[in-house]
């Protein structure tokens, strides 16, 4: 047993210190919830309870403020609080709670991240990789770009905009540069066959099948 010495008020945190001369910050929520006072006994099993509620309202307030900054996976969120140091146990918990109440969906994340990507003119392959990237689940991953992987006239159009918006040549001068041209378009993540009937819709007179590799 140790006995609580003083308790000073930073801010919107409380500074304990106790008998053993060992100090505890905490915020005032969870002070106020355990209704600690100067002077007062307290077994170490109640300040594990303490230090472990302290954690969790952190861990809450972190996820919260990132959520409030923009949407993030389950598998982001996870990995940023596992930085911030908080236990396994205290994230699972945040992260369950979270999802509970819906502030955290991981298929609500990826269709708009999808349709950030879209906007952006990246092809399937770029998305999906980037999807992966957040740890979403292959599932739903599949289930949201299967449309765009299956309409290569989909995927044309949103070429022949990015070609459009972004200004490249109306007629190509050289098979180096439809190639370039066409390197770009892979690395944006557009299927091969997709890209090379763009390419040749949009440079009719410059296209041969057997200039690109």
């Amino acid at each position: 047993m140790i006995f609580i010495t003083r308790v000073e008020r930073k801010g919107k945190k409380i500074h304990l210190t106790f008998s053993d001369s060992t100090r505890l910050k905490i915020s005032s929520d969870v002070f106020k919830k355990f209704n600690l006072t100067s002077g007062e006994q307290i077994d170490y099993d109640l300040l594990e309870k303490v230090k472990y509620e302290n954690e969790y309202f952190e861990a809450k307030v972190t996820a919260l403020r990132l959520l409030s900054i923009r949407n993030h996976s389950i598998s982001e969120l996870k990995v940023k609080l596992i930085k911030k140091n908080f236990s396994l146990q205290v994230i699972q918990k945040v992260l369950d709670e979270l999802n509970d109440l819906n502030y955290l969906n991981d298929r609500k994340f990826a269709e708009q991240f999808y349709n950030e990507l879209m906007n952006k003119f990246f092809g399937p392959l770029k998305i999906k990789n980037e999807l992966v990237k957040k740890g979403i689940d292959k599932k739903i991953v599949d289930e949201i770009l299967y449309d765009y992987f299956q309409d290569e006239e989909m995927q044309k159009n949103i070429i022949l905009q990015y070609l459009q918006k972004n200004k490249f040549p109306k007629v190509v001068s050289s098979n180096k540069e439809l190639q370039k041209i066409y390197n770009h378009l892979i690395s944006r993540g557009f299927l091969d066959s997709s890209i090379r009937k763009s390419l040749k819709e949009k440079y009719i007179n410059n296209f041969e099948d057997d200039v690109l590799y």
